[in-house]
């Protein structure tokens, strides 16, 4: 929680997609400050809606959202775009699935990063200063001839961390990293995860870590909530959720991860 006793963010809120059936129903999850929290399950449970919802990146004409949104005890559902600005990309900032797809494919890697710094900042001039620090803290080359190259250039993994780089630039206070792992060798991975755990640990940067896999997100996260049918079934500590599993639906996730198989 915060000094003030408040959460950093409040969550209770239902999705529709217009002509299908409920996504999210009665979705409700708190988030402290500077917490590492999971959110686990299986594919099509709601957690990439989710995340485009608490963002305001859902498609009024397709979804219907209803309940709130409250971030440091503001409300967000119902602003406008311009309200969002100040608010998308510098306080709470998204990692997507594929850092390939969300990369522009035609602008160097400069451009990008110097736009995403310019967009939000009252000293464009530090865009310079600021992307050395950034791209230094997640493990990538801070030279020109880097900032030169395009996107297609870069391996998966270092234009997911390129991608998180662009994300963290200006130390939100939540970052919301939708299975950004997925696409990544094992090492990788695992660099990737130490840099959320860096951020978290150097900055307080609270972080809603979504994934299909339990196991990766019980290894660095404080909490972990497990997403069926559109709602939170269960929550906890990390050893308590996989050691001790309340739902039958947890007991099932838990099962097919090999080191935690109940029998």
């Amino acid at each position: 929680m915060s000094r003030s006793g408040e959460p950093l963010l409040e969550l209770r809120l239902s999705v529709d997609y217009r002509g299908g059936s409920g996504v999210l129903q009665t979705f409700e999850l708190t988030i402290a400050e500077g917490e590492l929290i999971g959110l686990a399950g299986q594919s099509g449970s709601g957690k990439s809606t989710l995340a485009l919802a608490i963002l305001g990146l859902l498609d009024e004409r397709r979804a219907r959202i209803e309940g709130s949104i409250r971030f440091r005890q503001q409300e967000l559902l119902g602003l406008g775009e311009r309200q969002w600005r100040s608010i998308r990309g510098r306080r709470i900032a998204l990692v997507f699935q594929s850092a390939v797809s969300s990369l522009t494919p035609t602008m160097r890697l400069g451009d990008q990063i110097r736009e995403a710094w310019q967009a939000h900042s009252n000293h464009p001039a530090e865009w310079r200063m600021e992307t050395a620090s950034t791209l230094g803290a997640v493990g990538l080359p801070t030279d020109d001839s880097f900032l030169r190259l395009f996107p297609r250039e870069l391996s998966v993994g270092m234009a997911q961390r390129f991608l998180a780089a662009m994300a963290v630039l200006h130390k939100p206070d939540l970052l919301i990293a939708d299975e950004p792992t997925s696409a990544l060798d094992v090492i990788t991975q695992s660099e990737l995860l130490k840099l959320f755990q860096s951020l978290n640990s150097q900055h307080g940067t609270a972080i809603l870590f979504i994934t299909h896999d339990i196991a990766v997100a019980a290894s660095f996260c404080h909490r972990i909530a497990i997403l069926h049918d559109g709602a939170i079934v269960e929550s906890g500590a990390p050893a308590t959720v996989l050691t001790n599993p309340r739902e039958e639906y947890t007991k099932r996730l838990v099962s097919a991860v090999p080191q935690w198989n109940l029998g």
